[in-house]
């Protein structure tokens, strides 16, 4: 099953897990799915992610990436494709007051336009 990008309150960010995270590529996949290609140091346990955005302002989703390493000590690069539904974005309130018909999805240094109609 593919985890949703959680919505929040720009205001009421929650503290997330920051363990090192570099994003290397943002793809829109099949119209509602972002796919985050991401490199990450680890090898030894299981690494737990989690999506968040928060709207800057009626054109542009600012992403927050939580990485949980589980306390992995192991130092190998790890390469992972993470996939995740953007259905609550296209289906919020805010997005029906957008001219544009696109949105932009910012993740640190990266931006994507991800298509509404």
């Amino acid at each position: 099953m593919m985890d949703k990008v959680i919505l929040i309150d720009k205001k009421n960010i929650p503290s997330l897990e920051k363990n090192f995270i570099g994003i290397n590529k943002m793809e829109i996949k099949n119209k509602d799915n972002l796919l985050i290609g991401v490199l990450f140091n680890g090898g030894c346990k299981e690494h737990f992610f989690k999506l968040f955005g928060f709207f800057e302002d009626n054109e542009m989703l600012n992403l927050i990436l939580e990485h949980d390493s589980n306390g992995d000590p192991c130092k190998m690069v790890e390469r992972k494709n993470l996939l995740f539904d953007l259905s609550p974005v296209r289906n919020n309130d805010l997005v029906k007051e957008i001219k544009d018909n696109f949105l932009i999805l910012k993740l640190k240094n990266r931006e994507i336009k991800y298509y509404l109609i």
